[in-house]
């Protein structure tokens, strides 16, 4: 199946302060479901740009996928102790294409490098995506009214992630679910 957008190259990496338009202007891309989904309900621009201001903070680690120059998608881990939240948002023509899924990999080695026993997620019953990316990472899942929470207790072996001294490698998005790490 082809990409529904044209992705050649993607890059993961950490984001910092400096980042935060990038997330703002990310987190305003988003279709109004995606966008509905991310944040369980309507959000107004000016939330949204607040959000953006707020995200990176000390007791948080936030990845992003970059592709064709722009910052496609966001992975969010809020927390230090025994137990985080964690969050992912990615532009609709760059979901099912494994792109979360690589980021969500990010998300488990930072929480177990923090220390982490549970990370939570909250998302919609109707988000189907989200369920089924926590389920392939061994979440038990709790359906409440209208909403699930997921909880995940990072273990070993985690998946194969790029050496913790300097930034992951770029990755290679040559087609439809298949991810290459690149050396550089």
């Amino acid at each position: 199946m082809p990409l529904k957008a044209p992705l050649r190259h993607a890059m993961i990496r950490k984001l910092g302060m400096f980042d935060r338009d990038g997330i703002r202007d990310h987190l305003l891309r988003l279709d109004p479901e995606t966008r509905w989904t991310r944040f369980a309900g309507a959000t107004s621009d000016d939330f949204i740009t607040g959000y953006a201001r707020r995200i990176i903070r000390m007791d948080s680690a936030v990845f992003g996928v970059f592709a064709d120059g722009r910052l496609r998608g966001i992975a969010e881990l809020h927390g230090w102790g025994p137990e985080a939240e964690a969050a992912l948002s990615l532009e609709r023509g760059w979901q099912s294409h494994g792109i979360g899924d690589e980021l969500f990999v990010h998300l488990l080695w930072a929480a177990k490098v923090r220390g982490i026993r549970a990370l939570k997620m909250y998302c919609l019953q109707s988000n189907a995506r989200m369920r089924q990316l926590a389920v392939k990472h061994n979440a038990t899942l709790i359906a409440r009214a209208g909403d699930v929470i997921a909880s995940i207790h990072p273990e070993w072996p985690l998946p194969p992630l790029p050496p913790v001294m300097g930034p992951p490698p770029p990755l290679n998005w040559a087609g439809a679910g298949s991810v290459t790490a690149q050396q550089t």
